[in-house]
């Protein structure tokens, strides 16, 4: 009976280092996921900043709205809503701040901040999304981020992937702990 036990155990064990092996890939993915939307977000946020210089500098120059440019960011700021929620406010001199999370800046007026994918304080195989302020300073602001591709790739490893993680964990532990006892007990 105990050589059962102990053949069965190898098999379980197997199989949750195969269930283990395949959340690790789909946490892989998901961190790739988050680096290229960031890289995607601040490719975006630099546009509209650029563009925002051009409208303001056009206003000013002309007094005329400058139609094109102001069409072009709108599109940006379209495509960026679909990688990160985003909130703005449209300044006096034509230009849009962009905001994201609970009010951090992205844009304001011709000024970009980054975004940036900084490896998680508690485990480094988990990247946080931080935003680079002056001077190179982060800030992280993971828990603020909703919506668009970022907020569901950050929602799907949070609430799907790191509760599966630990559920196989305690289960494996679990098991361990029942085997070990059965084979102290020395039951054949």
């Amino acid at each position: 009976q105990r050589q059962a036990l102990l053949s069965q155990a190898n098999g379980i064990a197997q199989q949750m280092q195969n269930y283990n092996a395949q959340l690790q890939t789909y946490s892989g993915g998901i961190e790739q996921g988050i680096s290229s939307t960031i890289t995607q977000v601040n490719t975006l946020t630099s546009g509209i900043a650029k563009l925002n210089q051009q409208i303001a500098a056009g206003l000013a120059s002309t007094g005329q709205t400058p139609n094109q440019l102001m069409d072009q960011r709108d599109q940006m700021l379209d495509q960026l809503s679909q990688y990160v929620s985003v909130n703005t406010a449209t300044q006096a001199d034509g230009s849009l701040n962009v905001y994201v999370g609970t009010g951090q800046p992205l844009v304001i007026g011709a000024t970009s901040q980054q975004l940036q994918a900084t490896p998680n304080q508690y485990n480094a195989s988990e990247s946080q999304v931080s935003i680079v302020g002056g001077g190179g300073k982060t800030t992280d602001i993971t828990s603020t981020i909703t919506g668009g591709q970022l907020g569901g790739l950050l929602a799907v490893r949070d609430q799907v992937l790191r509760p599966a993680e630990n559920t196989l964990g305690q289960f494996s532990v679990g098991l361990a702990t029942l085997v070990n006892q059965s084979q102290g007990a020395g039951v054949d």
